[in-house]
């Protein structure tokens, strides 16, 4: 009996965990792709300080997300998703700039996991002048800084790393 539970326990954690970390055999690179390309929109317009453009990047981000249905419970996607609906109904370039942070974060961490069928590397760049001096990091397909947290007063702000290759 003690055997049966135990197997059980085992099988259970096991369940949990592929649940948490698994979204890669789900979650294929062309969606990824798809969102990465919709995410530079968004980074492009805070960087150009435009408040509009960044709401329209952010819907149609959000658009995206929900041609997926079937993600919509991964705990990944619920988690952008989050992030994104704060991002498309922030009152001001401020309160977008912390959400894309937060969007930003996951992001990164889909990538690094799925990947994106892309044949080039993306990139991570960070300010460590962001947020009060706190920092923040984005995602970008080049390695020019286009800076979204600081914008056209510090569009250059920052230093960058390689984010991994695609896949």
């Amino acid at each position: 009996m003690k055997f049966k539970r135990c197997i059980l326990a085992i099988a259970v954690v096991l369940f949990a965990t592929s649940n948490l970390f698994a979204h890669s055999e789900e979650i294929q690179p062309d969606f990824v792709e798809e969102l990465m390309e919709q995410y530079f929109e968004v980074q492009q317009a805070l960087a150009a300080d435009n408040f509009a453009e960044t709401q329209t990047a952010a819907t149609q981000y959000t658009k995206i997300l929900n041609l997926q249905p079937a993600l919509s419970m991964k705990p990944s996607i619920i988690k952008i998703k989050r992030a994104a609906s704060k991002l498309r109904k922030a009152d001001d370039l401020d309160h977008a700039r912390v959400a894309f942070q937060k969007l930003s974060t996951e992001m990164q961490s889909l990538v690094e996991d799925v990947g994106i069928k892309r044949g080039t590397l993306l990139y991570v760049a960070r300010c460590p002048m962001a947020f009060g001096n706190e920092g923040g990091s984005w995602i970008q397909a080049d390695t020019v800084i286009s800076n979204p947290y600081l914008g056209a007063s510090m569009l250059r702000c920052g230093n960058i790393d390689a984010l991994g290759k695609s896949k």
